[in-house]
């Protein structure tokens, strides 16, 4: 028996929500450059090396993954075939039920995985059950 819980193929919605991603991406990494250039001014050019420690650390990631298709098996999600994510408490989860996709969150809060479906619901419950079985077995 396989531990595959949900499996999908979602090109075809993910390429219709590009032109927001991108954007979502141009803003974040505009955002950053705002902060490194006002920090730099203020502080001088030292602060330039914590800055990108942090921008791979703690600040959005301008792209987040959003993998065409995947399988979400008992604790990870597995996609281009032989990646995969483990889900664990630290994580959370949003619905866009709206725009068909599912954000994972970190611990901090930002958006590292977009997962598109025709069931955003269906993904969402079975992602937030992940998460909350995570916790338990800790």
């Amino acid at each position: 028996m396989s531990d595959v819980t949900y499996e999908v193929d979602a090109s075809l919605i993910k390429k219709a929500d590009k032109k927001n991603l991108i954007l979502r991406g141009i803003k974040i990494f505009l955002l950053e450059i705002t902060l490194l250039l006002t920090i730099t001014r203020l502080l001088g050019p030292l602060v330039i090396i914590p800055f990108i420690i942090g921008v791979f650390t703690v600040l959005p990631s301008p792209v987040p993954i959003t993998p065409n298709s995947y399988q979400i098996e008992r604790s990870r999600i597995i996609f281009d075939s032989n990646r995969s994510i483990k889900i664990n408490h630290f994580n959370k989860v949003k619905l866009y039920s709206q725009k068909k996709y599912v954000s994972i969150l970190n611990r901090f809060n930002w958006e590292f995985l977009r997962l598109y479906s025709p069931e955003p619901e269906k993904v969402f419950k079975i992602i937030k059950y992940l998460i909350h079985s995570s916790d338990s077995s800790s």
